[in-house]
């Protein structure tokens, strides 16, 4: 079993090169599934394993995630960004959107609200005929 050194170690290192994978959920998942195993077993067959034993091993995160994506498909990763980029745009749009609505809206509360203020005013008139009597 890995020591939390190690393990705090190879976490830090598939965070990194996790981070690095611009490519298909379904790719990135395997990549890292496999990676996390590969790390183990590099771990449990060397006692004392540091950050650099590591990188010695299996390259930099960046060099690492950098040859994984090498390996896929162009036409795959060129989908992949496109619809990424899309799903941004739709995002940025949908809330600039609603914050417009939002703004609206309020601004047309405090309209109506200023518009239909009302102010009521009771007056009682005693007249002086019915003193006089």
């Amino acid at each position: 079993m890995a020591n939390v050194p190690n393990d705090k170690i190879s976490r830090k290192f598939i965070r990194e090169t996790k981070q690095l994978l611009n490519c298909p959920r379904d790719y990135r998942k395997q990549f890292i599934a496999d990676l996390q195993e590969s790390l183990a077993k590099f771990i449990s067959e060397n006692e004392s394993v540091d950050e650099s034993d590591i990188i010695s091993y299996f390259g930099t995160p960046d060099d690492l995630a950098q040859t994984y994506l090498d390996s896929i498909p162009q036409e795959e990763l060129s989908a992949y960004t496109r619809n990424r980029k899309l799903r941004i745009i739709i995002i940025f749009l949908v809330l600039i959107l609603s914050s417009g609505i939002t703004v609206s809206y309020l601004s047309y509360e405090a309209y109506v609200s200023k518009k239909l203020r009302v102010i009521k005013i009771e007056e009682t008139i005693k007249t002086l005929d019915e003193d006089i009597e």
